[in-house]
């Protein structure tokens, strides 16, 4: 399915001479506690490894007209769809969310419910230099399966915290969750603000428009927005150089690694984003199980975010503050804002 709306929403793609994959491992962390050591609620932690790799290159006919022993390639690269800029991700994460005070064992209406997640993910990326289509397909527990009510307790212990989470017997109930996710991402002004130095070619500013949507029983929304860029920019969207702007050297059969101060980069970023949500189980339950608390949602809500990245060649750190308009419809949280940090450290290598 997902390959399925992948070939359908790619009109064009331009030529390159040299598209370089890199296999990547990264680990990604949320937490309030990264802009507010205080802080405590509302999504209060995110945790996330993934694996990138290239498309297989006999399956995908990257090597020429290969011919299998059972036949030929599954998979030809036709018109302008270049599965060279392919890439697929496998991921495990968990997520949680609680309410302001998480001293409490009893329930308060006015506050959000508690809720976890924990799931698998199954996605791709196809990215070219000017625009980047993401998908992932998401299969998850929630409740006590996901783990979340041992994993807060545990951490609140171990550092030891001044307060001690008492109010997960009110979670959202268990149930198996499917989500499809999906994202596009489009670059503009690269060209004009291109730069020579001498370690390659650079630019240093970049806008974006950006579209994503989620379909399943945990997240029902769709949003827009745009964001820039503003620094010593090398390449596109990923960590992992999809698109490869230095020649290819052949000399003497060795493949083109380039420099490593080729993939450098250090940029400061900020997007901003819209979304009308119409399901979050976060605030509305399990569908089909028992929930203990459940509260009104706001159908829109505002995103944004601002942050610092750095890349080397095998490198990449990522930090940034997000900010969350408000979600729950009571009039205690109707006005309320969230602020959670994120930190994203990502290997890459051949």
């Amino acid at each position: 399915m997902l390959m399925g709306l992948l070939v359908l929403l790619v009109v064009s793609t331009p030529r390159a001479s040299e598209a370089k994959l890199k296999y990547e491992l990264r680990t990604d962390l949320d937490n309030d506690a990264f802009t507010d050591f205080t802080s405590d609620e509302n999504y209060s932690w995110g945790a996330r490894i993934s694996f990138h790799f290239p498309a297989p290159r006999r399956f995908f006919c990257l090597d020429g007209d290969y011919q299998t022993r059972t036949g030929v390639c599954v998979l030809r690269r036709a018109g302008g769809f270049d599965f060279r800029r392919l890439r697929f991700v496998v991921a495990i994460g968990q997520m949680f969310w609680t309410p302001d005070e998480i001293e409490f064992r009893a329930i308060r209406p006015q506050e959000r419910p508690w809720a976890g997640l924990a799931y698998i993910g199954l996605g791709f990326e196809y990215e070219t230099p000017t625009w980047r289509l993401t998908g992932e397909l998401m299969l998850g527990f929630t409740g006590n399966l996901s783990g979340a009510r041992y994993v807060q307790v545990w951490w609140h212990k171990f550092v030891p915290a001044p307060t001690q989470p008492w109010g997960w017997d009110h979670q959202i109930g268990e149930e198996l969750i499917v989500n499809l996710r999906l994202r596009y991402e489009r670059r503009f002004f690269t060209e004009a603000t291109r730069l020579r130095t001498r370690l390659g070619t650079h630019h240093w500013f970049d806008a974006s428009l950006t579209a994503r949507a989620a379909l399943g029983t945990f997240w029902g929304h769709v949003a827009g927005g745009f964001g820039f860029r503003i620094g010593y920019i090398s390449h596109g969207f990923s960590a992992a150089r999809v698109f490869a702007e230095q020649p290819a050297d052949r000399k003497h059969g060795k493949r083109d690694e380039g420099r490593f101060l080729d993939f450098f980069q250090v940029y400061f970023f900020a997007r901003f984003e819209a979304a009308h949500v119409f399901r979050d189980a976060t605030l509305q339950g399990a569908l089909f199980a028992p929930n203990p608390h459940t509260v009104q949602m706001i159908r829109w809500v505002p995103h944004a975010q601002i942050g610092l990245k750095f890349d080397l060649k095998y490198v990449d750190l990522h930090y940034s503050a997000v900010f969350v308009g408000p979600e729950v419809d009571t009039p205690a949280k109707r006005d309320d804002w969230h602020l959670y940090g994120q930190i994203w450290v990502g290997y890459q290598f051949y």
